[in-house]
Parts: C-alpha cells; sequence; structure tokens
C-alpha cells in the first residue's frame, strides 16, 4: 500500500536536496566583494532623485486578489464537474466547505473594496466603525 507512494516521496526528497544544494553553492561560490555601486537600488539605469509621488492603488491589488480567488475555484470545480458520479457524499462535503470559503473571502474582498471606496468618497463613519467593530464605542449602543 505505501509501496505505490514512494516514488512520490522520492521525488519529494530529491526537490529538498536541490533546493538545500542550490543554496548551499551560492552561499559557497558567490563573489564577496560588495561595492557602494553593487549595493545602491537599481532603477533602469536612471539614478533616483525623490520618492515616488503617490502609493500605488490597493484597487489593483483587490483585483488581482479576486482573480486568483476564481482562477482557484474553476480549477478546483472543473474535476468535480467531470468525476461528479463517482465522488459520493466526500465529494459533496469537500465541494461544500471549498465553496464556502470561497464565499469568504469574496465577502471579505467586497468589504475591503466598500471601506476603501467609502474612505476616499467620504461616505460618513458609521460603515468604517461598524466593520472595525467600535460600533458600540462610538453610538452607545
Amino acid at each position: 500500500m505505501l509501496g505505490q507512494y514512494l516514488p512520490m516521496l522520492a521525488l519529494f526528497g530529491l526537490a529538498v536536496l536541490f533546493a538545500a544544494g542550490s543554496f548551499l553553492a551560492s552561499g559557497l561560490l558567490a563573489p564577496r566583494n560588495p561595492t557602494a555601486a553593487k549595493q545602491a537600488a537599481y532603477e533602469c539605469g536612471i539614478v533616483p532623485t525623490k520618492e515616488t509621488p503617490e502609493r500605488f492603488p490597493v484597487k489593483f491589488f483587490l483585483v488581482a486578489m479576486i482573480f486568483i480567488v476564481f482562477d482557484i475555484e474553476i480549477i478546483f470545480f472543473y474535476p468535480y464537474a467531470i468525476a461528479n458520479g463517482g465522488l459520493g457524499i466526500f465529494g459533496l462535503v469537500t465541494i461544500m466547505v471549498f465553496t464556502f470559503a470561497v464565499c469568504v473571502a469574496v465577502v471579505a474582498i467586497v468589504v475591503m473594496v466598500v471601506i476603501m471606496v467609502s474612505s476616499l468618497c467620504g461616505l460618513g463613519g458609521w460603515f468604517r466603525s461598524f466593520a472595525a467593530g467600535c460600533a458600540d464605542k462610538e453610538y452607545g449602543g
């Protein structure tokens, strides 16, 4: 029974050995002559003169998170749709747990977007205080 997992265990062992060997070899063989020019930040050949004027907007990260969540969801649902009959109750419970986790992630992302939009548009502090859990302090309820 456990013999069928031996090739996978051997492959995992080789991966760990390769990673450890790579770190060891780079530590032993790397040149060690740091200069000020080598340790300076590289900005595509341009000497940085000032800081960037604004921060990168958070909405791009939120869109990327939504993409990753739905991409993983599709990757997980496709094999389930193909083998739906053979998985039985275990497959149903697994897909329900995964769907719950995806829904929680989507709700968290939507709440972050609402907080971001309400802070940018100045929509009052009721939602921010509710989301932060301090509604009782501010409204006495």
